[in-house]
């Protein structure tokens, strides 16, 4: 455990008066005690390992900013107006501002201030709002969850402290840039854990934003300090399917968001590395229409049902292949940062499987979810709003 991490169970045991458990999940003679989840028959990882049925109290959690909400200006233009589910979460937060980190510029990007960090010991509720949080990922419960939020704020904090440090302290300078990438991945796992967690829409939103700024910081450092030769085969098309998805992520949820036009500029110039790929590409020219789109897929198998989303004829033909995607999720990304989570629960190395990429398919199709919004890999409660 990082530094960061132990100093946040030390601070949370100190508060509570008792020393940090080793473990977020129950244990009964050294074995996970067994739990029947709405998944079943589908090929999902939990039919092979089974996971604790205690559930705490959820903890609640108030935002310390505010998200950005829709202008009522449609997410784009589509072949099947009208045909949106009508059960779809509203952000409800003013756009005033440029953006919710105005309210964390004290923070950097480091996330959640500490006073909301400390909310909650492994699922000991704390009031500080009066929404109650409830675990959306039952293959572990809400202590685990509540702990795991925790433990990668500091480990997110600590990543952002090494990679403000100037160039000549590393032996290599190279370093930074190969670090900032690899800080993407915690600031990923933490946004899914927050969502397992049950984490509303506008706290989501807020995180989008502080991953959004990671991502610009690492494509700055990346090209200040990854040689050219090794900065081309680092991220070759078609090469590393974890920077693949993170580019997919950051457009995707920048449409179920429905953010505003600055900070949908953002998202595209973030994922510049990984232009050319025809997906990457609809998705942002359903915003842009002028963005160039790829010919060809970087990982045809893996994603090529939501790419036959935009070639279908109609809408049902586009909701199918949603459909056939999120059915053969879990095993097409196999190998991908986090995969296997599920099996590493008590190392606190499980975060959620969650194909937040589907939303941005469905919010650029304006499709019908509800033929897929039962899946155990769909993150429904994300789904973009209808436009007004």
């Amino acid at each position: 455990m990082s530094w960061a991490g132990s100093r946040i169970n030390w601070e949370r045991a100190h508060e509570r008066g008792s020393p940090p458990s080793s473990s977020p999940i129950s244990r009964r003679q050294g074995r996970v005690s067994p739990v029947s989840t709405r998944w079943s028959g589908c090929g999902s990882p939990q039919a092979r390992r089974p996971f604790s049925s205690r559930l705490s109290c959820p903890a609640t959690l108030e935002c310390c900013c505010s998200g950005a909400a829709s202008s009522g200006r449609p997410t784009g233009s589509s072949r099947w107006a009208g045909r949106r589910s009508s059960r779809h979460t509203s952000w409800g937060v003013s756009r005033e501002r440029s953006s919710p980190l105005d309210r964390v510029q004290h923070q950097g990007i480091v996330g959640i201030p500490k006073s909301d960090r400390m909310g909650s010991w492994r699922g000991r509720p704390t009031i500080q709002g009066e929404r109650m949080r409830m675990v959306r990922d039952t293959r572990a419960d809400q202590a685990y969850f509540d702990d795991v939020v925790e433990y990668l704020a500091g480990l997110c904090a600590s990543d952002d402290e090494r990679l403000a440090r100037p160039a000549e302290s590393f032996r290599d300078p190279k370093r930074l840039g190969l670090v900032a990438g690899d800080a993407m991945k915690r600031r990923w796992d933490r946004f899914s854990s927050l969502y397992s967690q049950g984490a509303s829409a506008d706290e989501l939103r807020v995180e989008y934003d502080i991953v959004l700024a990671a991502a610009e910081r690492a494509l700055r450092l990346a090209k200040a300090h990854i040689p050219e030769e090794l900065r081309a085969k680092r991220f070759a098309f078609g090469y590393n399917k974890d920077f693949f998805r993170e580019w997919l992520l950051l457009v995707s949820l920048a449409l179920a968001f429905d953010v505003d036009d600055v900070t949908f500029d953002r998202a595209v110039s973030a994922t510049e590395l990984g232009w050319g790929d025809r997906l990457l590409g609809r998705l942002i020219a359903s915003r842009r229409p002028g963005h160039p789109v790829g010919d060809v897929l970087a990982f045809p198998r893996i994603v090529g049902e939501l790419d036959a989303a935009f070639e279908a004829g109609s809408a049902d033909e586009a909701e199918s292949a949603v459909g056939r995607y999120l059915s053969s999720w879990y095993p097409a990304w196999e190998g991908i940062w986090g995969w296997g989570g599920h099996e590493q629960v008590p190392k606190r190395q499980y975060h959620g499987y969650w194909a937040f990429e589907t939303l941005g398919v469905v919010a650029a199709l304006r499709l019908d979810e509800s033929s897929f919004n039962e899946n155990a890999y769909y993150p429904r409660e994300l789904a973009a709003p209808e436009p007004s």
